[in-house]
């Protein structure tokens, strides 16, 4: 007796998601790939974000269930502008990215948020905006794991401080005690995660993003920080 349609067409999306998420670059089966993957589009916010019917063929959506990063929103703005927003590790990071300046820019503005409980068991969220200065692309499909030790300390830092309004740019003192004998892991880190956003975006099909491409070259400082404030959760 024939298969249903609807069965035979199952069948056939797992088995070519089997092949692309079972064989790497080398040609070697990975177990237990499929199944990471199959948990990994069953969260809710995944589907949300992706879609149900794209989701399983969506080589943006295999590569954040391979890096355990998951998107809280992404939203194409325009032909040149698209909005990221993620969760990874105990931190959301979300930027904007306008490729009429992507290219012609040296530094890059990223929104990093981190949750935490005060004394009264109160939720918190700080916020850091901050600038850094772009390393050259380099597109990677198995980014080594980066625990974000140094992004780690700084909120610590800032949580520490029980900010009751805001720091900006100009509290030159503020800062430089925040970023002191971490700034250059820091650095490494942010262009870490510059790295995954990039990438990402090139999974998506939609922009170009030109791996190998060296941004032009400044004496603006590494690390910039514009805004920290913190808010209920």
């Amino acid at each position: 007796m024939p298969l249903p349609a609807d069965n035979i067409k199952y069948t056939l999306l797992k088995i070519m998601l089997e092949r692309i998420l079972n064989i790497g670059p080398d040609m070697s089966p990975k177990s237990g790939r499929t199944n990471s993957y199959e948990n990994y589009v069953k969260k809710p916010q995944i589907s949300k974000v992706f879609g149900n019917d794209s989701i399983i063929f969506s080589p943006a959506a295999i590569y954040l269930s391979k890096i355990n990063w998951v998107p809280k929103d992404i939203n194409i703005l325009s032909d040149e502008k698209l909005y990221l927003h993620f969760f990874y590790s105990e931190f959301e990071f979300s930027t904007l990215i306008d490729f009429g300046f992507f290219y012609k820019e040296t530094m890059h503005s990223l929104n990093i948020y981190k949750q935490y409980l005060d004394d009264k068991n109160k939720r918190h969220k700080s916020l850091l905006k901050v600038e850094f200065k772009k390393e050259k692309i380099n597109l990677s499909d198995e980014p080594e794991k980066n625990t974000l030790d140094a992004l780690g300390i700084l909120f610590e830092r800032i949580i520490d401080l029980n900010i009751a309004n805001e720091i900006n740019r100009q509290d030159v003192p503020v800062i430089d005690k925040l970023l002191e004998s971490i700034d250059n892991r820091l650095l490494i880190e942010l262009n870490y995660i510059f790295t995954i956003i990039n990438t990402f975006i090139s999974k998506l099909g939609k922009f170009n993003i030109i791996n190998g491409f060296e941004f032009p070259a400044t004496y603006d400082e590494n690390i910039k920080i514009d805004r920290i404030v913190t808010i209920d959760a």
